[in-house]
């Protein structure tokens, strides 16, 4: 589904991606994965379009998804972890910013 995206509009992309995700975390059948993915699905889509705009590089990284969907049909662990890294890497620094406070400017 994301892997073949026609779209660059990022509330899709988004949406395709938390798909993406929520696919690989029910494959894994990880309850843990499961409680934290919801977790993590939760606080992005209460900020929805924030969050999309920080990670605009990941959202469009067809190449990392198709890594990550490749590397798991081939059954390999490492590659996977190694390729979720390298992708999600993309948009991390964007997200980490916005949990920085912003300095107050001095009257």
């Amino acid at each position: 589904f994301l892997l073949m995206a026609a779209t660059t509009a990022l509330p899709e992309l988004q949406q395709l991606s938390l798909a993406f995700w929520q696919h690989i975390v029910d494959g894994s059948g990880n309850l843990a994965y499961q409680l934290a993915f919801n977790t993590l699905r939760d606080a992005f889509l209460s900020m929805r379009e924030v969050v999309a705009a920080a990670q605009a590089t990941e959202l469009r990284d067809g190449k990392g998804y198709r890594a990550i969907a490749r590397a798991i049909a081939d059954g390999d662990g490492d590659a996977a972890a190694r390729a979720a890294r390298a992708h999600i890497a993309l948009g991390v620094g964007n997200l980490t910013q916005l949990a920085r406070p912003k300095p107050r400017r001095r009257s």
